[in-house]
C-alpha cells in the first residue's frame, strides 16, 4: 500500500535558474498522469493567472476540415460535466474582476485566465473541468461556429494575416503541416470545403453574431443562449463536427501534452492544494474510443485525416531530432520568386525569407544569434546606417521568424522609403553583399578573430540581460512559460533564450550566411504601388481562403547577377561602428530599378559596399 501511495505523488523537478532580478518562488511538479504543473508564488501581484498549454494545433487539423484545432479551443469554453452552463467561466471571471483568452497556433493550443486573488480557487475548479469533462453540446457546436466566422471576417482585413495565407498558399509545400488554413470557417469546419474563401452562407448567421471574439478577454460575459444567434449548418453536419472535435479532443487533450502554470500570492503549498488534485484527475488516455461514435463517423474521412495526422504528430520538446522538413525545398526552381501583395494600410515593405534547420537542438551555439546581431546592427558600417544615409530605408530587422522542431525560417525586413522603392534593387544588392562579407570574413584568421570576438560581446550582453530581467504581469507570464515549458527542461526554462555557448562555431556561422543567397530567397513585397507597376511577365493570383488578389514573378537572371556578383562585396570586414536594432517593415519595388543600367549600376552599388565593416570592439562590455 505504502508503494502504490508513493506512486501516485507527484515527482519535484528541478526548480528553473533564475535572475537575481526575479523575486518569484517556482515549484515545477510531474503529476502521476504525466501533466507538468508548475506553481509561482509572487507576494506582488493583486492578481492571480493560470495558465494551460496543450501541444496540438492547426498543424494536426484534417486536410478536409482546416480550424477543427481552432475550434476544439473554442468548444472547450462551453461548459463541463461539473459545471454545464455555457457561461459559468466566463461570468465567474467577470464578476470577480478577472478574464481569459486562448490562441491556437501551428503546434499548440493555450488558454490562460486572470482573476482577483481570493477567486483563484473557484476559477481553478471550473478552468480544470474544461479539460477533464467538456460537453461540447450539439447546440453549442451549431451555435460557436459563428464565432469562428466572426474571427475570419476580422482577420480578412489584417494584413498581417492576408500576408502569411498569401505566404503559404504561394510557398507551402502540397501536404506541409505548416501550409494549412489555421482560422477555418463554417464551410471549412461543417462541410469540408476545400476552396471556401467565404465565410457566409444560407446556413449560418455569421454577420451580427454576439459572440465575444476572444473569449471574455475584458469584462463582461456573453450569453451564449441567446435567441438571435442561429445554429449554423444542417443537423447532419453539426453532428459529424461534434463527433469529430469529440474524437479530436479526446486523442490530443492528454495530460503527458499538458503544461499548466498557476501564479498567485498564495505560498506554494497553498497553491499545490489548489491545483494539483484538479489537474490529478485528467484521465491519461484518450476519454472515448472511436466505437463510442456513429458508423458515419467511423467510416468518414474525417475520422481517418484525424488518424493519419495524430500519427504523424511531432513532439515539441527541443531535443525531438526529426527529419528537415522546410516548408519550401530548396532550390527554388525554375527561379526564386518575388511576391507583390497589395496592403490594405498603406506600406513600402520588402521582406526575403530564407528557410534553414531547425536550431531547437543547438540554441545556445546556434550561429543564427550572431548572423542576427550583425544584420541588426545599426551603426556605422551596417546595412542599415548605409541605405538609412541613401534615404532608401527607415528600419530594418533581421532574426528567425518561424522556428520548429523540423524547419525554421531566417527573416530580413525592410521598410523602404519611396526613393529606396525606385531602388529596391540596389537596396537588396547591399544586403546580399553584407551577407557575403559575413561569409568572407569567417574564411580568414583575422576576420574569424573578429567574429569570435563580437559573438563573446553578444554572450556577456545577454548575460546581463538575463541578471536584469524582471518577471512579466502574471496573466503574460504564466501563457509564455507554459508555452516554454512544453519544449525547455525546468532548470532551464527562464534562462534558454539568454543562453550563449562558449566560442562560436564558425562553420556553422559561415555555412548559414552561405544558404543566404538570393537563389534560396522567397522575396515579399508588399506595396500598392509596386502591385499596380509590377513588370511585364507578372502573373495574377487569387489566394484560396481570403480571396485576396496578388501577383507572382520569377527574379531574372540579371538580377540574381547584380545582387549576387556585386565587385568588392567578398572583401574581409574590418568594423567600424556596433548596435544592435531592430525596426521592423520592409520594403517593395516593381523590378524595374531605378532607370540605371550596367557599370552604372554596379559602380554605384560597389562604392555603396565599400561602406560596410563589421562593428568594432564594445568599449562599454566589461
Amino acid at each position: 500500500m505504502s508503494f502504490l501511495f508513493l506512486q501516485q505523488c507527484p515527482s519535484p523537478l528541478p526548480p528553473p535558474v533564475q535572475s537575481p532580478s526575479d523575486w518569484r518562488s517556482y515549484r515545477p511538479l510531474l503529476l502521476p498522469n504525466g501533466l507538468l504543473l508548475t506553481l509561482v508564488h509572487d507576494p506582488t501581484t493583486s492578481r492571480s493567472s493560470g495558465s494551460c498549454c496543450v501541444s496540438v494545433g492547426a498543424g494536426s487539423d484534417p486536410p478536409s476540415r482546416p480550424g477543427l484545432a481552432h475550434f476544439t479551443e473554442h468548444m472547450c469554453f462551453l461548459g463541463s460535466e461539473e459545471f454545464p452552463g455555457e457561461n459559468e467561466y466566463k461570468r465567474m471571471l467577470a464578476v470577480h474582476g478577472g478574464g481569459s483568452n486562448a490562441s491556437t497556433s501551428m503546434d499548440a493550443t493555450t488558454y490562460k485566465f486572470h482573476v482577483v486573488n481570493a477567486h483563484l480557487r473557484g476559477v481553478l475548479e471550473v478552468f480544470a473541468s474544461m479539460f477533464t469533462s467538456p460537453l461540447f453540446t450539439p447546440s453549442g457546436t451549431g451555435r460557436e461556429i459563428n464565432q469562428i466566422d466572426a474571427e475570419d471576417s476580422k482577420n480578412r482585413i489584417s494584413d498581417g494575416r492576408r500576408r502569411l495565407q498569401i505566404f503559404k498558399s504561394e510557398c507551402g509545400k502540397e501536404g506541409h503541416w505548416y501550409s494549412k488554413f489555421s482560422t477555418g470557417n463554417t464551410g471549412t469546419i461543417l462541410r469540408g470545403d476545400s476552396n471556401s474563401n467565404s465565410n457566409s452562407n444560407s446556413n449560418s448567421n455569421s454577420g451580427g453574431t454576439t459572440m465575444n471574439s476572444n473569449h471574455d478577454g475584458g469584462g463582461g460575459y456573453v450569453n451564449s443562449k441567446s435567441d438571435d444567434i442561429r445554429v449554423a449548418g444542417t443537423d447532419a453536419e453539426v453532428h459529424l463536427t461534434r463527433e469529430a472535435i469529440l474524437y479530436f479532443h479526446s486523442l490530443h487533450y492528454v495530460p503527458s501534452s499538458m503544461t499548466v502554470v498557476i501564479v498567485g500570492d498564495s505560498s506554494l503549498d497553498s497553491l499545490q492544494s489548489m491545483a494539483e488534485p484538479l489537474f490529478s484527475s485528467i484521465p491519461t488516455g484518450p476519454r472515448l474510443s472511436v466505437e463510442d461514435l456513429s458508423k458515419e463517423f467511423q467510416e468518414s474521412q474525417i475520422r481517418r485525416e484525424i488518424d493519419e495526422a495524430f500519427a504523424k504528430k511531432r513532439p515539441l520538446t527541443a531535443d525531438t531530432v526529426v527529419p528537415y522538413n522546410p516548408i519550401f525545398p530548396l532550390p527554388l526552381t525554375p527561379s526564386p520568386p518575388i511576391i507583390y501583395v497589395p496592403p490594405l494600410r498603406p506600406s513600402r515593405s520588402l521582406t526575403l525569407n530564407f528557410p534553414i534547420p531547425p536550431q531547437l537542438r543547438n540554441k545556445s551555439s546556434s550561429p543564427v544569434k550572431l548572423v542576427s546581431h550583425l544584420l541588426g546592427h545599426e551603426g556605422p558600417g551596417s546595412s542599415f546606417a548605409v541605405l538609412q544615409d541613401r534615404g532608401w530605408i527607415t528600419a530594418m530587422e533581421a532574426g528567425k521568424s518561424l522556428e520548429y522542431t523540423d524547419f525554421a525560417m531566417f527573416q530580413i525586413s525592410l521598410s523602404l522609403t519611396p526613393s529606396g522603392e525606385e531602388n529596391y534593387s540596389k537596396v537588396l544588392a547591399l544586403i546580399y553583399g553584407h551577407l557575403r562579407l559575413l561569409k568572407a570574413s569567417s574564411l580568414t584568421p583575422s576576420g574569424t578573430a573578429v567574429l569570435r570576438s563580437l559573438w563573446s560581446e553578444a554572450k556577456t550582453i545577454s548575460e546581463i540581460s538575463f541578471d536584469q530581467s524582471t518577471p512579466a504581469s502574471a496573466y503574460s507570464f504564466a501563457p509564455s512559460y507554459a508555452q516554454v515549458l512544453q519544449r525547455w527542461k525546468t532548470e532551464e526554462s527562464l534562462r534558454v533564450h539568454y543562453e550563449y555557448s562558449p566560442d562560436l562555431d564558425v562553420e556553422g556561422f559561415r555555412e548559414r550566411v552561405e544558404g543566404m543567397r538570393p537563389e534560396n530567397a522567397v522575396t515579399e513585397w508588399r506595396s500598392r504601388e509596386a502591385y499596380d507597376n509590377a513588370p511585364e511577365g507578372t502573373v495574377e493570383k487569387r489566394e484560396k481562403w481570403y480571396d485576396i488578389q496578388y501577383k507572382t514573378r520569377d527574379v531574372t537572371s540579371e538580377e540574381i547577377a547584380l545582387w549576387s556578383e556585386s565587385a568588392g562585396s567578398d572583401k574581409e570586414g574590418d568594423g567600424d561602428g556596433d548596435g544592435d536594432g531592430d525596426g521592423d517593415g520592409d520594403g517593395d519595388g516593381d523590378g524595374d530599378g531605378d532607370g540605371d543600367d550596367g557599370d552604372g549600376d554596379l559602380n554605384d552599388i560597389t562604392s555603396l559596399l565599400k561602406l560596410l565593416k563589421l562593428p568594432p570592439p564594445n568599449p562599454f562590455i566589461p
